[in-house]
């Protein structure tokens, strides 16, 4: 039993030992993941550094390489230059490159272990694209690599190189999302500005609720309801589009949602799809990115539009459904939505 306890103490004391075994990520001042080329330029050459080459990525020109030549001390080591690597103008990569004299094996001895001895008990890195990444032309190399929850070193020499890298994974794959959702949004339709969506009806989200009523007095003579959430108008001709009902949403008094529909009895199916159709027609010919979410007998839903910062959903939904009325009649409805996820729980602070 004495010997299982004293097994698990040394087990929890191991574990406790690696937990608090962090990669370094700031170098004197320079912070991986985080200093600007700038900052890393100033701070390199007032350490008496020089600035050798620049190079940017042939197929990213956010990513770009600055190599320093000078002595630069790191780990009681002198160095001979200092790459950094950059994306979005954010440092990712640091590494200390020394040119050796004689076999680097000896040269550079007390460095790798020392490096090696303080970060061996992490996990290996050797598997991550990063290190593949920086190995992939490090034939006749030996190479080590660890890792902790943000970082990565490694360490690569041969008899006239020793090389210690450190890597700012975490931040790294932050940055390169980012820079690939960016290129997404600058060749697709769901992001184009052509296909923002800024207001309809002759009234832009945001408008003050007095100005949309304003407005929508020239395209109706019927208010039919109104409290201090929305407002709803009859025969509403908006886009050369007559709606029977037009309902505008507020909050904090400015103008946050659209809801536009045409209400049908059941024998009129056809003429509702008719209009579905006119009507979806003319969406597709301003948004290039009309796409089709469901297509069923009763119920066909499309949406359209881009996204914009702080609403998650493309902002337009055109469908055509069957419902029950408040009256109690199966009717079918052509409905045109404009930002409808922001009347969640718009009700809410009446309760």
């Amino acid at each position: 039993m004495k010997r299982i306890f004293f097994i698990a103490i040394a087990l929890f004391t191991i574990s406790t030992m690696v937990a608090n075994i962090t990669i370094p990520t700031k170098f004197d001042g320079i912070v991986l993941g985080y200093s600007t080329s700038k900052e890393v330029n100033e701070i390199l050459l007032s350490k008496g550094l020089q600035l050798s080459t620049e190079v940017v990525d042939s197929t990213f020109s956010e990513i770009h390489e600055v190599t320093y030549l000078g002595k630069y001390i790191h780990e009681e080591m002198s160095f001979d230059g200092v790459v950094a690597r950059y994306m979005n103008d954010t440092v990712t990569q640091l590494n200390f490159v020394g040119y050796c004299d004689s076999v680097c094996v000896d040269y550079a001895k007390s460095f790798i272990e020392k490096v090696h001895s303080k970060y061996d008990a992490l996990e290996s890195a050797d598997n991550t694209w990063y290190v593949i990444g920086a190995t992939r032309d490090a034939e006749g190399y030996t190479t080590w690599s660890r890792k902790d929850e943000e970082s990565i070193v490694l360490t690569m020499h041969n008899d006239s190189v020793c090389a210690c890298i450190y890597i700012a994974e975490k931040r790294l794959f932050d940055l390169g999302l980012h820079l690939a959702f960016e290129k997404v949004k600058q060749t697709s339709p769901d992001y184009a500005e052509e296909n923002k969506v800024y207001g309809v009806g002759g009234v832009k989200f945001g408008d003050s609720k007095a100005y949309v009523k304003s407005v929508m007095y020239s395209k109706s003579d019927i208010l039919l309801e109104e409290d201090a959430h929305s407002m709803l108008f009859t025969d509403v001709k908006i886009g050369g589009v007559t709606y029977d009902f037009a309902r505008f949403y507020f909050s904090s008094d400015k103008l946050i949602s659209v809801n536009l529909q045409s209400a049908f009895h059941s024998w009129r199916k056809e003429e509702t799809l008719m209009k579905f159709e006119s009507i979806k027609s003319q969406y597709e010919r301003k948004y290039s990115n009309l796409t089709e979410l469901k297509d069923e007998e009763d119920l066909k839903v499309y949406q359209c539009g881009a996204y914009i910062d702080g609403y998650d959903y493309l902002p337009i939904l055109i469908s055509f459904q069957k419902s029950l009325s408040k009256g109690g009649d199966i009717m079918y409805y052509v409905v045109v939505e404009y930002y409808s996820h922001r009347t969640v729980n718009l009700y809410d602070d009446e309760i």
